[in-house]
Parts: structure tokens; C-alpha cells; sequence
């Protein structure tokens, strides 16, 4: 049996999990939002807005749960609590730094 979309959201409750957010620039120099399960290698989200991000980020969370095979994310410990960490935005001289390494892995 298939589950509904809204079923599904339930199931990935994003609001029992640390969340970063970061605006930093995409490879084509623009900037764009990314959103990331914190401490969860993969669930990430990118897009123009936060909410892009955010539904970007659901997808990489169903691709995590089935490529663990698991059907919910793990639990915060107990003595964590949920949080939105808002990081500062990625600076130029980043961007550019990054693009030097890039760079160097075409050559």
C-alpha cells in the first residue's frame, strides 16, 4: 500500500530534529538556501527559498530511510532538544576558496 504525501510528512517529522540553515552560493554563483538534518550524513536540502530547501530537504530524508532501510529518522538523545541553527551566510572569499579547489580537480 502506497502512502499518502501527507501520511509521509508525518512520518518525517523535521520538527522532532536540529536543523542548520545556511544561504551560500550554488555552482553557478547565485545564492540559494540549504537545509540539513544536523548530525544525519546526507539529508540535506538546497533551493532559491528556505521552503525549496525545506521540501528538497524531505526528499533526501526519504532516500536516507530507504537507502538505511529504516522507516523514521533516528531520535534526538534525551537530553537534546530540537533547534533551528541559523548559520551565517557563506562569504565571498569562501565561494572563492572552493572554487580554487574545484578548479584544481579539473585540471
Amino acid at each position: 500500500m502506497k502512502r499518502g504525501h501527507q501520511e509521509f510528512q508525518n512520518m518525517l517529522d523535521l520538527r522532532q530534529q536540529s536543523l542548520l540553515v545556511r544561504r551560500q552560493y550554488n555552482w553557478m554563483g547565485q545564492e540559494e538556501y540549504c537545509v540539513e538534518v544536523k548530525g544525519i550524513n546526507g539529508c540535506v536540502g538546497h533551493g532559491d527559498t528556505y521552503k525549496e530547501a525545506k521540501e528538497d530537504l524531505i526528499l533526501a530524508v526519504r532516500l536516507w530511510l530507504k537507502k538505511e532501510g529504516r522507516l523514521e529518522l533516528p531520535p534526538l538523545n534525551e537530553k537534546e532538544k530540537p533547534l533551528l541553527y541559523i548559520e551565517p551566510a557563506m562569504t565571498d572569499k569562501e565561494f572563492n576558496q572552493i572554487n580554487v579547489i574545484v578548479k584544481e580537480w579539473n585540471e
